[in-house]
């Protein structure tokens, strides 16, 4: 009696480690949710079409959690074809096997998509300042996202979070200033957005890494730090003179070197007045040399002041 109570325990453990280990590799594959499962995400928006291909039951370890997981999905967002890596579905155990699934999340990894169709995704969607600085300041880019969207019993969203990364960006700020070579890393929840590794090059202007935080809570609070490399100089000056246009020494001859970190805090109501800000920069200035429109005459030195510079100084 003893050997086989010890058998049939031994045989279930292994049942169950072999299953185990299926679920959380391989899968089990299954096609019974598919139509279920579209049909329950696309009657909440007409805009959104999903076809599910093939379906593997799998088991998360780090989050003890079963989920439904499918390789390129076919998503189409107003006749749009939207390249998509994968979708994974974390679904109530019980109300599959009842065919009324209830779906607590759904992680979403895309493929890397063009700036030129994420620009078509957005003339889509409600106007907002987003939308103008994509389609008409952002000339080329590459976007890599992944979503988590969390749902209540109704399926209505509940709580989001995005990540993400964006690189090779080219942004046509206005005609003289276009930022090169730009990326960066990207989050963002309900209450806070994380902009992390920014880089960006433009002539004269580096950006070596930055980042932006946006907290949203009463009232909205921006925080950014950028460390820069400068070099203006008279092939490039011309972007920059608007920028300087009250500093009545800078010319076309300025020459500017210097590695300075920006350090800027910004707060605004509820109805984006600023309230409060603050603007620091420190750094080394390698080199300034200015070549002033006409001479300062001294009453103490018996030549005028053509040009002043500066090398080698904190700021």
């Amino acid at each position: 009696m003893k050997n086989f109570f010890y058998i049939t325990s031994l045989i279930l453990f292994i049942f169950f480690t072999i299953l185990l280990i299926t679920l959380s590799t391989t899968g089990y594959e299954t096609t019974r949710f598919n139509k279920i499962i579209s049909q329950k995400i696309n009657s909440k928006n007409k805009n959104i079409s999903l076809k599910l291909l093939k379906i593997k039951f799998k088991l998360d370890i780090k989050k003890v959690s079963l989920f439904l997981e499918t390789e390129n999905p076919i998503l189409n967002y107003q006749n749009l074809n939207v390249p998509i890596k994968n979708i994974k579905v974390y679904v109530d155990f019980i109300s599959l096997i009842k065919a009324k699934p209830k779906i607590d999340k759904i992680n979403i990894s895309s493929k890397e998509i063009n700036i030129d169709l994420l620009k078509k995704i957005f003339l889509k969607t409600k106007p907002s300042n987003l939308n103008s600085l994509v389609t008409n300041k952002i000339i080329n880019g590459k976007l890599i996202a992944n979503i988590e969207l969390y749902f209540d019993n109704n399926l209505n969203i509940k709580n989001f979070i995005t990540k993400g990364k964006v690189k090779d960006m080219q942004a046509n700020m206005n005609s003289e200033f276009i930022l090169k070579k730009k990326s960066f890393n990207f989050f963002s929840d309900n209450t806070d957005t994380l902009i992390t590794n920014i880089k960006s090059k433009t002539d004269g202007f580096t950006i070596n890494n930055g980042d932006i935080k946006v907290e949203k809570k009463k009232n909205i609070i921006v925080q950014s730090s950028l460390s820069t490399n400068v070099n203006i100089n008279k092939k490039n000056i011309n972007n920059y003179k608007k920028y300087f246009k009250n500093i009545k020494y800078i010319n076309k001859q300025t020459n500017l070197k210097a590695n300075l970190t920006h350090n800027l805090k910004i707060s605004f109501d509820n109805t984006y007045k600023v309230t409060d800000y603050i603007y620091k920069s420190i750094g080394n200035v390698d080199n300034i040399e200015l070549k002033l429109n006409q001479p300062i005459k001294s009453t103490f030195l018996k030549n005028n002041i053509n040009n002043i510079s500066f090398k080698e100084s904190d700021l």
